[in-house]
């Protein structure tokens, strides 16, 4: 799958087409250090609502990163527009 650069959308769907491979092959994730266990459906519920809610952070961290680089340049071209004056 191509996706363009910075997308949220690719990671998810990665991890699904990932996910369904493995589920076909019989292989289920069971981490040693974390409690995630995709052996059962609610446990690979839990487990795509955590990419769900990492997903909406990534997402909220980029559109703030840009708002904050836009009100820099704003506060940037008021400035250079005062000097002039």
């Amino acid at each position: 799958m191509l996706c363009p650069r910075h997308s949220t959308r690719c990671l998810p769907q990665a991890a699904n087409d990932a996910g369904k491979t493995l589920e076909e092959c019989g292989i289920s994730l069971v981490s040693l250090t974390v409690s995630i266990d995709t052996a059962s459906p609610g446990r690979m519920l839990i487990l795509h609502m955590l990419g769900l809610i990492a997903e909406l952070v990534s997402a909220l961290i980029y559109n703030l990163t840009a708002v904050g680089r836009l009100a820099v340049a704003r506060r940037s071209l008021a400035a250079d527009r005062s000097r002039c004056s």
